[in-house]
């Protein structure tokens, strides 16, 4: 099996609980969570940083 090139990262955003789905939304990433079998949460996070290629510490 041939491989490509490594993958490259702009960013990490670590999910508690089960990833269910996500989106960009401009400069947002949201994120659909399950947190319990009856309990599931939105949440989002501002990634313009990222997309401009400014990682802001």
């Amino acid at each position: 099996m041939k491989s490509g090139p490594a993958p490259e990262y702009a960013g990490l955003v670590h999910v508690e609980g089960r990833l269910l789905g996500f989106d960009i939304l401009g400069s947002t990433l949201v994120t659909l969570v399950e947190q319990s079998l009856d309990k599931w949460a939105l949440d989002w996070y501002d990634i313009g940083s990222v997309l401009s290629g400014r990682i802001e510490e």
